[in-house]
């Protein structure tokens, strides 16, 4: 099976124009006055509509936490937990001393914008921690039997209970919001699938181990050059394949079970490491490039970090000496701080925090 010719990269979708308020008749006049407590609603909803559009949810949260009359003409994000514009769509979690520090403080980053959020999160304290989603949701369980999972939104607080080992699988497999939207459920996972296995198994590459486990994305670390990493991006569906000496990230067209091999990936870089994938936009973090893979090379107990241009298939190596070396199940940065971001989103990808439920039960 051949792939296609390149083409575009599809760019991230905006968030839509926000909807009436819930509870707000039309035509309402906006109030007026001298205080910032009595800005016009359409003033505050423009403001607030900014906020969704960047995904910076948390800074809509605290638009609405002003006064009174800012929270009245804006919707409130906990009213339902499965409402879109609220998820935590740009954001990845990561671990660094803070984590260490305090069990419900975790470092979020938003991947289009490169804000850095320190977020305290109380509810931590009352769940356990089973995973965090590609896109910044926790999948918590309850602390007694029967362990009902939830998904905590982290930059509303607000929870949502999963129904289902299925849909917690997608969640955790594609940071979707529950429920999945029409045509982005597991049945697209296994078209995918099924259209690139004839590929995987040319070049000899491990397909996806199980969606939650200790390794979710690879079978292990033995075959450390080739992998294969499925990632939603903007609504569809793209798959990163990586050999020993050449990576190919491909798209799924919708409409059939053709593969698309982008050449172009406009200003957004991708992240793989044996854990996990992402991209970010490369224009908001230092020392990104364009248009290239970065992905963890494996030497027996330490991992360096490389650069791949998909524009003229070369790889470079981003240090002279180890970025990563193994503990225990972990691998440690052994840079000297401050760390680069590039080694950041690098250590995001290559570690994946154990789960806390399951830690509970071996002891």
């Amino acid at each position: 099976m051949a792939a296609a010719a390149s083409t575009e990269f599809p760019m991230p979708l905006t968030s839509p124009d926000l909807p009436p308020v819930k509870g707000k008749k039309k035509g309402r006049p906006a109030m007026v006055g001298a205080g910032w407590s009595s800005l016009p609603y359409d003033l505050l909803r423009q403001i607030a509509g900014s906020f969704l559009a960047t995904n910076d949810v948390d800074c809509y949260v605290g638009l609405r936490a002003v006064c009174h009359h800012w929270r009245s003409a804006i919707d409130d994000p906990k009213t339902d937990a499965s409402d879109s514009r609220f998820h935590p769509r740009r954001w990845i979690i990561l671990d660094d001393d803070e984590v260490s520090k305090s069990d419900t403080r975790r470092l979020l980053v938003n991947t289009t914008t490169g804000r850095f959020l320190h977020k305290e999160l109380p509810l931590l304290r009352n769940y356990y921690v089973v995973a965090t989603t590609p896109c910044g949701f926790f999948v918590l369980a309850d602390r007694s039997p029967p362990r009902t999972a939830h998904l905590l939104n982290p930059l509303t607080g607000a929870m949502a209970p999963v129904p289902s080992e299925g849909e917690v699988a997608a969640a955790v497999w594609f940071g979707l919001p529950l429920p999945p939207p029409a045509g982005s459920s597991t049945s697209e996972l296994t078209k995918a699938l099924g259209s690139i296995g004839g590929l995987m198994k040319v070049h000899h590459v491990q397909p996806p181990g199980k969606f939650i486990s200790g390794d979710p994305l690879v079978s292990g670390h033995a075959n450390d050059g080739r992998r294969c990493f499925f990632m939603e991006f903007a609504g569809q569906l793209l798959i990163i394949v990586k050999l020993e000496r050449l990576i190919r990230v491909l798209r799924l067209e919708a409409t059939s079970d053709k593969l698309v091999c982008l050449r172009d990936i406009s200003n957004y870089a991708i992240f793989i490491g044996h854990q996990r994938c992402l991209a970010v936009c490369a224009d908001k973090f230092p020392s990104v490039e364009a248009n290239c893979v970065y992905y963890t090379k494996h030497q027996r107990s330490s991992a360096r970090i490389c650069k791949y241009s998909l524009k003229d298939d070369k790889t470079e190596m981003i240090s002279e000496a180890d970025d990563f070396v193994k503990q225990g199940r972990q691998f440690a940065l052994v840079a000297h701080r401050p760390f680069t971001i590039i080694q950041l989103l690098s250590s995001y990808t290559i570690n994946v925090r154990d789960s806390e439920l399951a830690s509970q039960q071996a002891t």
